[in-house]
C-alpha cells in the first residue's frame, strides 16, 4: 500500500505472509486520515511460483476519525424514579464540533432525547441499555452503549429513641392491665 501509485515508497510493505486467508487489515496508525492510497498483491502458488502484481482500485482514507463516544451519569447507582443527570464526554476529532446527540433509554421517562445533557427516570429496576449516537459537523456519527442497573429505592422509615418508646408502651400496658383488674 502506498500514496504513490509507482509504489516508490510503500507505506506497508507486509512482504510473504503464508496463509489461506483471503482478506488482510491494516494495522492500526499506518495510514493517514485523508489520503489516498494505491495497492497491489502478488501471490505463490504451492510450488513458490509468484504471479505478476496484481493492482487494485485507489482508496481514500476518511477526513478524520469519526467520534469516539462516552458518557457518565450521576447517581452512579440510580434508584427507579430517582432523577438520572447524563453528561455526554464524547470527543470529535480534524477540528470539528459535535453537533448533534441522539439518546435513547431503556424503560426510562423520558425513552429518548436530542439534549447534549439529559436528564431522565427510569421506570423499573435491572439492568437497562442507554445509548447514545453522536454527529460532527462534518456528518461522521458514531453510536456507543452502556448498561446501567437500576434498583429499588430503600424503604422510608422515622427513628423513634428507645427512652420514648419504652415510656409508652409501658404506660399502654399500665392502662390495660388498670382495665382488667
Amino acid at each position: 500500500i502506498d500514496n504513490n501509485s509507482n509504489f516508490s515508497s510503500p507505506e506497508i510493505d507486509t512482504g510473504k505472509i503464508i496463509s489461506s486467508s483471503n482478506s488482510y487489515a491494516t494495522p492500526a496508525g499506518k495510514l493517514s486520515w485523508n489520503t489516498t492510497y494505491y495497492w497491489r498483491l502478488m501471490v505463490w502458488d504451492r510450488a513458490d511460483a509468484s504471479s505478476a502484481w496484481i493492482s487494485g482500485p485507489s482508496f481514500t482514507t476518511p477526513l478524520h476519525a469519526y467520534p469516539f463516544i462516552d458518557f457518565s451519569w450521576l447517581p452512579e447507582r440510580p434508584t427507579v424514579n430517582e432523577i438520572v443527570q447524563f453528561t455526554d464526554k464524547s470527543v470529535v476529532f480534524g477540528g470539528t464540533t459535535k453537533v448533534s446527540w441522539s439518546w435513547t433509554f431503556q424503560d426510562a421517562i423520558p425513552s429518548s432525547s436530542n439534549q447534549q445533557n439529559p436528564s431522565v427516570k427510569f421506570t423499573s429496576t435491572g439492568p437497562k441499555i442507554v445509548t447514545l449516537k453522536v454527529t460532527d459537523s462534518n456528518g461522521f456519527a458514531c453510536t456507543g452503549q452502556k448498561t446501567i442497573s437500576a434498583r429499588f429505592p430503600l424503604p422510608d422509615w422515622r427513628e423513634i429513641p428507645p427512652i420514648i418508646w419504652l415510656k409508652n408502651s409501658l404506660a399502654s400496658i399500665g392502662e390495660i392491665l388498670g382495665k382488667i383488674f
